[in-house]
């Protein structure tokens, strides 16, 4: 349930970090600053699994986000922040470092190094104002390591949808003329370039270098005003999902139920966690998904009860469980869910009595899942329910939060939930000194009415997974192999 861990090689300096640097630079030395893809991702999974059309041989990778898509998503963070500048850093590098997300939900694009400048005065209309996306400039040395570069032009405002695309070098000049133009004055500049799951961490030189650069920019240009955190502004917006980030997601889901098929079949006496990690993973790629959205958890018996587990070193032994919390991430979006899966196939009365203990919480949790109710709201419901069977105790996490872009996707905690929110529900029991933990975690889109299980379709009761278990083995049986089934078999419609 976090994110992958970043490499430790070092991505070529950014120029966008170069240039704002030079921001910085000219308070100590007063010197003058130096095809497409198809529009829709598909189609919802069905309510049960069904044969799939095709093979994996047939899958495919996410298309671009379509223009108009990330054009309304720029018009509603200039809504959101008015009259001022926003700049949006493209932070990051090929090396390991994702780009960061917040320029990919406006951009669709990671090009490391790039910036995106927001601007509106008062006399623009609601939502209009200028955007400028500035990219590095093409190079041969840094292309032949990394693949072809991103470069202004037709192509950068095809895949964009903004208009103005120039080069990286033009940003200072471009950034004091909007700030001195008039109706400015006082106006706020909003910058974002550390990534959100990094100021999340815990105290480290992020955080500083974030507000260097504001106090560069406030020293450089004292005719703004505010000079702020424009996460406060775009992480709520991000919490709502448009249609498009909903397609990503349901397909990204699908494909991780595939993956659930795949640890079906596996799951056995002595099968090491490494090996279900493997299937689970594997099959993301086979059917066109990034790879895992964060580091999968798959732990069996007492490991089942250490909530962020990722050696997956392990072994399953005869009678226990496997705790398996994986997602597939697809167009950059990534699922997460969670089932606890019997190794010999079928859960004994204890394993069953806990399990059912913990759907019911999680049917509470989900049945609050409602407009203007919250996250906390959400938990009380689950908790309530293990209070009321006297093992609240062995409750030991949250029930839900945003997921998107970033498993835990960032934005206020307490906000009311509103529609298009995709949040998940996983209440869990950890009994570690019987070796016995269980989760079970699902993704909930909310709705004006009922809230909408997304991930439905993968067997999420003790008898749905009991059967799942039996019919991937016999097929597994069937065909002549004691080791787990690595081609065919799947089980459900990929939207």
């Amino acid at each position: 349930m976090r994110h992958l861990p970043r490499r430790s090689v070092s991505p070529p300096t950014s120029r966008a970090s170069s240039m704002l640097l030079l921001i910085a630079t000219t308070v100590l030395t007063g010197c003058a600053l130096a095809p497409a893809g198809e529009a829709g991702v598909g189609t919802p999974p069905p309510d049960r699994p069904a044969a799939l059309a095709g093979s994996a041989m047939e899958a495919a990778i996410a298309p671009p986000v379509p223009g108009e898509v990330l054009r309304a998503r720029r018009a509603a963070l200039r809504r959101s922040m008015g009259r001022g500048i926003a700049i949006v850093e493209a932070r990051g590098g090929p090396e390991g470092d994702p780009v960061t997300r917040s320029f990919l939900h406006l951009t669709g694009v990671e090009t490391p190094g790039a910036i995106l400048l927001l601007a509106a005065t008062d006399d623009d209309a609601e939502g209009d104002g200028e955007e400028i996306l500035f990219l590095p400039p093409r190079d041969r040395g840094w292309e032949r390591w990394h693949g072809p570069r991103l470069a202004p032009g037709e192509e950068a405002r095809h895949r964009t949808g903004v208009n103005r695309t120039e080069p990286l070098a033009a940003f200072d000049a471009t950034l004091t003329r909007l700030v001195s133009r008039e109706g400015m004055r006082g106006a706020p500049i909003w910058h974002l370039s550390i990534p959100a799951s990094e100021r999340a961490l815990p105290p480290s030189d992020a955080p500083g270098a974030e507000e260097r650069w504001r106090d560069a920019l406030r020293a450089r240009f004292p005719q703004v005003g505010e000079v702020g955190d424009i996460s406060t502004l775009l992480d709520p917006i991000r919490q709502v999902k448009d249609e498009d980030e909903l397609s990503r997601l349901r397909r990204a889901i699908a494909i991780t139920g595939l993956a659930f098929d795949r640890a079906f079949a596996s799951v056995r006496e002595g099968v090491p966690e490494f090996l279900l990690e493997a299937e689970i993973e594997g099959t993301f790629r086979s059917w066109g998904g990034d790879g895992p959205g964060f580091d999968s958890i798959i732990g069996a018996g007492e490991r089942s009860c250490i909530l962020h587990y990722h050696a997956n070193h392990g072994r399953a032994r005869g009678g226990e469980l496997v705790l398996i919390d994986v997602g597939a991430s697809w167009g950059g979006y990534t699922a997460d869910i969670t089932r606890t899966l019997p190794v010999s196939g079928r859960y004994s009365a204890r394993q069953r009595e806990v399990f059912e203990l913990v759907a019911r919480a999680q049917a509470a949790g989900i049945a609050a899942a409602r407009p203007g109710a919250t996250i906390r709201d959400i938990h009380r419901a689950a908790r309530d329910v293990f209070e009321k069977a006297g093992v609240a105790d062995a409750f030991l996490h949250g029930t839900s939060h945003h997921v998107g872009l970033e498993v835990h996707d960032p934005g206020p905690t307490r906000r009311p939930l509103e529609p298009g929110m995709v949040i998940t529900v996983e209440p869990g029991l950890y009994f570690p000194e019987e070796g016995l933990g269980i989760r079970l975690e699902d993704m909930v889109r909310i709705t004006e009415g009922e809230p909408e299980i997304l991930s439905r379709a993968i067997p999420r009761t003790v008898g749905a997974i009991e059967e799942a278990m039996a019919k991937a083995r016999s097929t597994r049986a069937a065909a002549g192999s004691s080791e787990p089934v690595r081609r065919g078999g799947a089980l459900r419609t990929l939207p």
